[in-house]
Order: C-alpha cells, then structure tokens, then sequence
C-alpha cells in the first residue's frame, strides 16, 4: 500500500536520530548502524554523569542553580522518554500497518517542547551572566531574551498545530515555524557567546607590569581560560543550531533534520554543565601556574654577589613607590577576582 511517505528519508532517519540520543555502551559490532543508534542516549548518559558530578563537587551551590540543574536534566529525561514511545509505536506495535504511519503520536508531537524548555533554561543562566558582567544593566539582557523566547513560542506553536489533527504531514506545513524557532535560538546563542567574550575581554586587567605574577595577572588568566569556555560552549550550541537549520532547509518535507534536532536540547544541558563543572579545574590550574611562576621569578633573582649591594640600592630607593603601586593592585585585583568568582 503507497501512502506517499519516504520512509527511508522520514522514519529512517527518526530511528537514527533517537538512536543517536541514546546510550553509547554497546561495543563496536559489525554494523556502523549499531553505534549510531544509540547517539541520544548515549548523550544523555554523558549529561548524567556531568550532573551527578556537579552535585557531589559543589554542594554548597545556591539551590536556585542546583534547581536549574536537576530541571534541565530533567527536561532531557522526559524528552528521552516521549521520542522512546514512537519508536515502539511504529516500529513494534504497528508493525506493518501502514496507515498508522501517516499519525503522529502524542508524544512525538510533545518532544519539541522538551527540546525548547531546557534550551529556554540554560540561554537564561547565561542571560544572567551577561547581566552580572554588565553591572546589573537590564539592557542588553533583555534584548537578547527576546530571540530567545521568540524561539521557545515557535516550538509551542508548532506543537500547538500539530496537535489538531496529529498528521504527520503537518511538520512539512511547518517551515515558516521551524525556521522562525531555530535560526531565532541559533543567533540568540551567537550574540549571547560573543556579550559574554566582549564583557570578559573588558574586564582584564590594564598594562600595569609588576614582578612575579600579581593579582591582576592572575585574574586574567582566569578570564582568558572563562572566554576559552565560553567560545568553545557557547559558539558550538550556536553552529549546532545552524546545522539543523541548514538540514531541515535541505529536506523541509521530510524527518532527515531530526536526527540532529533531538540532541538540540541536550547540547544545551551540556554547555551549562561543562561551564559549572569547569570552575573548580580553571582554579587549580591558576593556583598551580601561580606557583610556577613564583619558583621561576625566585630563582631569576638569585645575583653574584658583587651585584648585591647595587640591587639593594636599587630597590631602596623604590621601595615606597613600587610597593604602593602593589597595595593598589592588589586591591583592585582581589576585588576584581571577587566579583569574577561571583558571577562564575
């Protein structure tokens, strides 16, 4: 019976795209097929791990941030669960009914709010960031909230049209929708990863030389590893985004796109993960090239002897201005410091 559907091209590539969402335990077998089909859970495997990891390391959290946590993680879970049900439907329950194929499920059709919500959640924390940055400006924050809740409407429209008749024809009537909703999250996350790097790039230090590494320095280059996060979470979410915008424009007509679009969200939960797991390594990692770099300037000082007494001299005659200089940025540098650790 032809019912007009390209089943390798819609629900082809919806089992691929659930498989990629899955668990990636299973060992390499003789088909590339059984590695991709368990991308999604494979990814929600990892976004596991990353949560149970930033509750056992930061327990002292504010519960507002550990809520958001445990929503997204959650958000991710219930979406795993709504694309787990069609695979069954189809694939199991109606095996061989072709007519059942042309309907799309309840919870197929709720999965994209389950993709938007922790989209949604986690574009907002870092809304937020850009607003400590920006000295609690509302500003710029509230202008790049806006593409970001214009693209969580047009996944509730879609649903909200779908859900009329539940046909699985009326995701090819949706393209002004899907665009609309995907592109806005998309160039929402650019803007928001480029605030974020121009508000850090602000905050360094001005050009004040002083021996060893001081404060100053040594908040720098916490910033300068925050902005490597920052670009390498931020603009991915951004190019993810784009791809399955650009997957979708290629193939409106049928599911090629979804592969890609179930992960949408979890690429989401993943960048808000890997920036609250990373503070504590960025700290180490300051605190053990500060000690490097002491040991280094303690052994560039060691003098002969005969140019002791001109170094001292040297540094008498300093002393008052350069350690003046010192009290000031360390001040500064600490409170600098402070208000970075704050607002990461």
């Amino acid at each position: 019976m032809d019912v007009g559907i390209d089943m390798d091209r819609t629900y082809g590539a919806f089992f691929v795209g659930y498989s990629y969402s899955a668990l990636r335990h299973i060992v390499h077998t003789i088909f590339i097929s059984a590695l991709e089909s368990q991308m999604a859970c494979s990814f929600q495997g990892v976004l596991t791990l990353q949560t149970y990891t930033y509750f056992i390391t930061y327990p002292s959290d504010h519960i507002l941030l550990k809520s958001l946590v445990a929503a997204v993680w959650l958000f991710d879970a219930v979406h795993l669960g709504l694309i787990a049900q069609p695979i069954y439907y189809y694939l199991v329950s109606n095996w061989g009914n072709a007519a059942a194929l042309t309907a799309s499920t309840t919870q197929f059709t709720l999965h994209m709010i389950f993709v938007a919500l922790p989209s949604l959640a986690c574009q907002f924390f870092f809304l937020y960031r850009i607003w400590m940055f920006s000295d609690r400006k509302h500003v710029l924050a509230g202008i790049l909230a806006v593409p970001c809740i214009a693209a969580f409407a047009g996944h509730v429209a879609i649903v909200v049209r779908i859900m009329r008749d539940f046909s699985v024809e009326k995701y090819s009537q949706q393209t002004k929708e899907m665009i609309w909703a995907i592109s806005s999250s998309a160039s929402a996350d650019l803007f928001i990863a480029a605030a974020l790097v121009w508000y850090l790039q602000k905050s360094k230090s001005p050009g004040v030389e002083l021996s060893g590494l001081g404060p100053y320095r040594r908040t720098d280059l916490l910033l300068a590893k925050v902005v490597q996060y920052t670009v390498a979470t931020g603009f991915a979410t951004s190019i993810f985004g784009f791809a399955v915008l650009a997957t979708y424009l290629l193939s409106p007509k049928t599911f090629t796109f979804i592969g890609m679009y179930f992960s949408f969200g979890r690429m989401y939960t993943n960048a808000l993960l890997v920036n609250l797991n990373a503070r504590r390594s960025l700290r180490e990692s300051i605190f053990q090239h500060t000690e490097t770099v002491r040991i280094s300037h303690l052994r560039s000082c060691q003098n002969p002897p005969g140019e002791f007494s001109s170094m001292a001299h040297r540094e008498g005659a300093d002393s008052m201005s350069r350690v003046s200089v010192e009290d000031r940025c360390a001040a500064c540098g600490a409170d600098k410091r402070d208000r970075l650790s704050g607002q990461l």
